[in-house]
């Protein structure tokens, strides 16, 4: 299996090289300011993913994670965030600095926020409020029917969407390695509200 992995990890390298050069080419172009926008969240998203590569290959040879906890500002890291979509809202009350891994936070709360967006009902909007040690994402969309096993591996709440189940395991691990609490109120077709307390990590 640990061979199998390695070299499922080696093959994604080259479409990420390629399309991480490429896209940085395209950076000398006489682009409009919305495509320039684009490009940057291409970039961005491409060296997450050389990150996460270097990550896992780390998991697969020592079997944890290599965490590189460093100062974070959180509210800059969600202003980051915010351009994933145009129903995001983000109201920050205060800079709160926290001490992690800047690629393993911005995966669990990119998880978060990529639920919130698949979910979503009337183009509602989302909300991001960060208020002392703590981070708020609020949605109003289809909420989650059974809110006990959302952190089961490959378990999600409708089967028709895309994706393998996996994302909210990243959240749990990422939670029980800073010791987060997370807090999940839900109720179907209402929406859901989710507040993540940074006390454990904050600077």
């Amino acid at each position: 299996m640990d061979n199998f992995a390695r070299s499922m990890i080696h093959d994604l390298n080259t479409p990420i090289t390629t399309a991480h050069l490429n896209a940085t080419a395209l950076q000398k172009l006489d682009l409009t300011e919305a495509q320039a926008k684009r490009l940057r969240r291409i970039i961005q998203s491409l060296k997450m993913l050389e990150s996460l590569e270097t990550k896992l290959k780390h998991t697969i040879t020592y079997a944890k994670i290599d965490y590189d906890d460093k100062p974070l500002l959180l509210c800059k890291l969600c202003e980051t965030l915010k351009e994933r979509s145009p129903l995001i809202r983000l109201d920050c009350r205060n800079d709160l600095t926290i001490k992690a891994d800047e690629v393993m936070i911005t995966r669990m709360l990119d998880n978060l926020l990529s639920n919130a967006i698949k979910y979503n009902q009337n183009n509602q909007p989302i909300e991001i409020r960060l208020s002392g040690n703590r981070l708020t994402i609020k949605d109003r969309g289809a909420g989650i029917a059974h809110p006990e096993r959302i952190f089961e591996p490959y378990y999600r709440e409708k089967s028709s969407m895309p994706g393998l189940g996996l994302g909210l395991g990243i959240v749990k691990e990422v939670c029980e390695h800073y010791d987060i609490k997370i807090d999940i109120k839900s109720k179907p077709d209402f929406g859901t509200t989710i507040t993540l307390d940074f006390s454990s990590i904050s600077l």
